[in-house]
Formats: C-alpha cells, sequence, structure tokens
C-alpha cells in the first residue's frame, strides 16, 4: 500500500540506503507551498534521480492549489528528468493541462517505464496529444490504466492507443473504465461504442495482453461478439477478463461458443451487467462441462478445461440465479491437464455402462487400468475388470506378444544375418594372419640365408688371401692338389 505524504522529506533516508528492497512513494500536491517546503520537495527530486533503489510506484496525487504548486511542480518536474529508477506512476485527482505541462519533459524522456495509471483526472484528447511521445517512444510500458477520467471520450482512447501502436511497446494488462454507469452528466465524455470497438481493435493488434478490463457503458452485445472472435483466435494470449458493460444473454452466448475453443483464459469477471440471466450463464457452464450438451465422452473432454472461474455479482447481475453464480465461480482449482482428468473420472463413475463405446485397444488397458486405481482404488478397479466391458486381457500368447511377433522375427532374422557376417569376418582375419606368420617366416629364412651366405663368402676371401708361402706344408699341398687334378682327369677319361 502506497503512503501518501505531504511530507517529502520523510523519503530521503529510504532513497539513500543500499538496498534491492523496492520503494513506494506517494505524494499530495495542494494549497500553498512555502520557500522552504519547495526546498524540501527538489532535494526530494534529486534523491529520487540519483537513488539506486528501484521505485516500485510514484503515486502523485494532486488537490486544488495556487500559483505555488505549479512552480514547484515544474521545478520537480525537471529534475526527475533522465530519472530511471520510477517503474510505474500514478496521476491522480484533479490534474489538468496546466500540471501535465510541469512533467511532460520528465515523462518524454523516460524510456524504462513500465506502467502509468490516470485516475480520476481531468486530462482529455488534448492531454494525451502532449503525451503522444512518450506513449509512442517507451518500449518498456507493459501496464496502462485508464479510469474515471471525466474528459477521456472516443477520441481521448483513440489517439491514446494509436501513439501505442506507434511505438515497440509489448502492453499485458490494459484497464479502460468509467465510474458513472447511469445517466449522463453534462461535462462528463463518455467511451461509446466507438470507442469500445477501438479499444478491442488494439487488443487485436496487441497479442502480448493477457489482462483486459473494461469497464465502459458502450461494451454492447456486438462488442461483446467481438471480444469472442479475439478469443478464438490463435494470436490470443488473454489469461484474464473484467467485463462491465450494457451487454446480455446474446453477447455472452457468443462468449461461451469462443471458450470452447479458447485455452488461454483462466477467469472473467462480470460486473455491471443487468441484462444477464441464467441463459446465459449456462452457455459458460456448458462451454465448461458438456460442450454439446449430449452428455457423451466426446462433448465432456472436449469442453474448456482452462477456465477455472466465472465471477458474477449478484448485486450487478439480479436476473441470474445464486446456485449458477456459484457454480460458475467455482468450475475448477486445477491445471488444465488435472480438470481434464477429474471430468473424464465423473464420466466413468457416472456411466460406466458407455465404456465399450470408446472403443479402448488391448494397448491402452495398462494406462486405464492405471487410471482407474488411482482415481477410484482397488474395488472400482476390479468391478470395472468382472463387468467384462473389454478384451481379454489374460490370453497365451498375450495380445502383446502376438504384435510384436513379426518384429521379433525381423529382429532374429537380423541377428542371424549379422552372425554370418561375423563368421566369415573372423575366418578372412585367420587366414590374413596365418598368411602373415608365413610371409613373416620366409622373411626370416631368408635373412639367416643370406647371413650364412655372406659368413662363407668372408671365410673363403679370409682364406684366398691368406699369406702361405712361408708354411712348411706347403709342397705338401701342391701334391695334394696335383693329385686331385689326376684324380678328376681319370674320372673323365674313363667316363669316355
Amino acid at each position: 500500500m502506497v503512503f501518501v505524504a505531504k511530507k517529502p522529506h520523510l523519503y530521503i533516508p529510504e532513497l539513500q540506503q543500499q538496498t534491492t528492497e523496492l520503494l513506494n512513494i506517494g505524494l499530495y500536491f495542494g494549497s500553498t507551498i512555502s520557500a522552504e517546503q519547495t526546498t524540501s520537495w527538489l532535494a526530494l527530486s534529486r534523491a529520487i534521480r540519483q537513488t539506486t533503489r528501484s521505485i516500485r510506484c510514484l503515486w502523485l496525487r494532486f488537490a486544488d492549489g495556487d500559483e505555488s504548486v505549479l512552480s514547484m511542480l515544474r521545478s520537480f518536474g525537471q529534475e526527475l528528468v533522465g530519472c530511471a529508477a520510477v517503474q510505474s506512476l500514478i496521476l491522480e485527482n484533479k490534474i489538468g493541462m496546466a500540471e501535465l505541462l510541469c512533467l511532460k519533459d520528465y515523462l518524454t524522456s523516460n524510456t524504462s517505464m513500465r506502467g502509468i495509471k490516470f485516475l480520476r483526472t481531468s486530462l482529455d484528447t488534448a492531454a494525451f496529444i502532449l503525451l503522444h511521445d512518450f506513449f509512442a517512444g517507451n518500449d518498456s510500458l507493459k501496464v496502462l490504466d485508464v479510469f474515471a477520467n471525466n474528459g477521456v471520450g472516443d477520441e481521448a482512447i483513440k489517439e491514446l492507443l494509436g501513439a501505442i501502436l506507434e511505438g515497440k511497446s509489448r502492453l499485458e494488462t490494459l484497464n479502460v473504465g468509467e465510474s458513472n454507469f447511469g445517466d449522463d452528466v453534462e461535462g462528463v465524455s463518455r467511451v461509446t461504442e466507438s470507442g469500445v470497438e477501438a479499444i478491442l481493435s488494439f487488443v487485436r493488434r496487441t497479442p502480448s495482453i493477457a489482462h483486459v478490463k473494461i469497464r465502459l457503458r458502450g461494451l454492447t452485445d456486438a462488442r461483446i461478439i467481438e471480444l469472442a472472435r479475439i478469443l478464438q483466435s490463435p494470436n490470443c494470449n488473454i489469461s484474464r477478463l473484467e467485463l462491465c458493460g450494457s451487454f446480455g444473454d446474446e453477447g455472452v452466448e457468443f462468449l461461451a461458443e469462443a471458450l470452447k475453443s479458447n485455452r488461454t483464459v483462466k477467469t472473467i469477471s462480470i460486473g455491471v451487467s443487468e441484462n444477464l440471466s441464467d441463459r446465459g450463464g449456462r452457455h459458460i457452464l456448458r462451454a465448461c462441462q458438456d460442450i454439446d450438451g449430449t452428455g457423451t465422452w466426446s462433448s465432456v473432454t472436449r469442453s474448456n478445461h482452462t477456465l477455472r472461474s466465472v465471477f458474477i455479482s449478484e448485486k450487478h447481475a439480479p436476473r441470474m440465479s445464486a446456485g449458477l453464480i456459484s457454480k460458475l465461480q467455482s468450475l475448477t482449482s486445477e491445471d488444465p491437464h488435472r480438470t481434464l482428468q477429474n471430468k473424464a473420472w465423473n464420466f466413468i463413475q457416472r456411466d460406466m455402462c458407455c465404456l465399450p463405446n470408446l472403443n479402448l485397444k488391448t494397448t491402452h488397458m495398462p494406462y486405464f487400468l492405471k487410471f482407474v486405481a488411482t482415481n477410484g482404488g482397488r474395488d472400482c478397479l476390479f468391478r470395472i475388470l468382472r463387468a467384462g466391458y473389454f478384451p481379454d486381457l489374460f490370453t497365451n500368447p498375450t495380445p502383446e506378444k502376438i504384435r510384436l511377433k513379426h518384429q521379433m522375427n525381423k529382429i532374429e532374422h537380423e541377428n542371424k544375418a549379422l552372425r554370418t557376417s561375423l563368421e566369415r569376418e573372423m575366418r578372412k582375419n585367420q587366414n590374413l594372419r596365418l598368411l602373415e606368420r608365413e610371409r613373416q617366416n620366409d622373411r626370416v629364412s631368408s635373412q639367416t640365408h643370406r647371413r650364412d651366405r655372406e659368413e662363407q663368402e668372408r671365410f673363403k676371401h679370409w682364406y684366398e688371401k691368406r699369406d702361405l708361402k712361408h708354411c712348411c706344408l706347403q709342397p705338401f699341398i701342391k701334391a695334394f692338389e696335383v693329385g686331385k687334378m689326376m684324380i678328376e682327369l681319370l674320372k673323365e677319361i674313363y667316363r669316355i
């Protein structure tokens, strides 16, 4: 909760702290401001610009004041130029063009602000034209809240949203509303159906939006139908809807039809809607429980599992019964997957005789029986098995084995071919090893023979060159050689 203070010096010590804790600052401008107070205000603005802390919200509340307030505010705004610490800004009560001009330089130079809210101000189309550069140039803006501003009409809304579309901001939250749903009041502008059409066009062109709040009397059945078309778009990311307007059952029926295919919306709040009755409420309930109203498995499982709650105020929807309102408020508290499981289990409990129509195969049975045992326990599991609604579960060979027989035969054939190939490779490798061993032995034998010959040649060479001239056996050796020659000659003679 933001604390709104008239004494700005109370925040200066907090701004000077070195901490990551977010800070909220609320300031009140009004009456008359003295020179001493002006000094305190300017010290605060400098502290805001120089602080290293992040300011979650800077709330500026205005009341009637004299020229001293504008003079101080002008200096206050100039000191804030270049400040990037403020994450969101709220401008409340009696702020007009004069006050906005004092803050213009700060706003147009700011490109990091994530949210801005205009609450019960006197701003009009001219003010949003003045802030055109801020909305077109701030690509960090995520939240836009324009509520109960008496000067905001169709033209102001179109100027505001058009400027945002010119920029690159990815808005996530849009809140546009008026405080008075009664008769027209002089001096109070209204957003008509034309303005609501511009809002919905903006929502369609901004897929980043997740939260839409429209509280306008111009939100009629025709505009609700247009909103329903947006919810059916595949680019829709809206998770929360808050609607107040002059729509009724016709528009809600189209909204319920869109919810049948939408998987993003989680909560819907419907405030002022005097034309809404049980008829529209039942359409929403059917979209979330029994999409076709037939009670079949297909109708139940195709219903919306994402929507958790539709809050409808009994005060503003007097034609709707309290019982139906209570059912819509508590559709589910689970995530979509668990919600679908609950619907499936409720269907099985309610109409077990319809189980054969689900065409469950034997391969589905392990998962189905586990689902039944988890949700209903062992007794429910055996009751379903005894009922005999499904194919035989215990056969020999089992259906699973029959189904896998072809695959097993194929794998066996592949294994056999692989085994044959491996054996052939093993024999080939063995032969290669034997051949290599023989070649190695041949190389060794050849080398041995070569060494022997070389040894013999060396011995012979040594022997021939040996000096035998002085040897005493020389005559005998020569006689031996002559005898050897005579023997060879006689052999040749007798052979002839």
